[in-house]
């Protein structure tokens, strides 16, 4: 008896831990982006002002997909490590074999909203940040929603269009 209840508890223990680090679903539809409001023809980047580099850069596709590359840190040549960054076989491989490099997009008129995974202990939390934009190659993030807690925070982080051919492929196995 002893053994069993040790066996029930242990596999009880074990379906816990499983469901403690599973990531977060994505709740946007991914759908085709046909419209002009935003430039696919390369990729979005803001500027960390803490560093003068790039803070994050992302990737739109016409699948509705988008693939998240971080950014440059102190780089003298922040622009130059981004493309080379794109360029190398290395990192989309690394890319296309982990969960947080990509999310979902939809545009709608002058709004933007956008679903992703963020890095965490355990699965991965998905944040959705929402904003505004400004011409084909602007646009401004107002606020994160992390969906799991509702936690919201304000933003006013502004992303620029860099051309950059040829992007990387979009497939991947966590977009469907």
């Amino acid at each position: 008896m002893k053994n069993a209840l040790g066996l029930l508890l242990t596999l009880l223990s074990l379906y816990g831990c499983d469901k403690a680090n599973k990531d977060d679903e994505i709740s946007l539809t991914k759908h085709p982006y046909n419209g002009n409001e935003l430039r696919l023809d390369g990729y979005y980047y803001e500027i960390n002002p803490h560093t003068n580099g790039i803070g994050e850069a992302l990737l739109l596709y016409r699948d509705g997909t988008m693939l998240l590359c971080g950014g440059s840190g102190e780089n003298s040549d922040p622009f130059g490590y981004m493309d080379n960054l794109l360029a190398s076989p290395d990192f989309i491989e690394h890319a296309k074999q982990h969960t947080f490099y990509w999310g979902v997009f939809q545009i709608n008129d002058k709004s933007i909203r956008y679903e992703r995974w963020y890095q965490g202990d355990g699965g991965l939390p998905v944040g959705r940040s929402e904003g505004n934009i400004t011409n084909d190659t602007t646009f401004v993030i107002n606020k994160i929603t992390m969906l799991n807690t509702g936690n919201e925070t304000s933003e006013n982080t502004v992303f620029h269009f860099r051309h950059y051919a040829p992007k990387p492929d979009s497939t991947n196995q966590f977009i469907h």
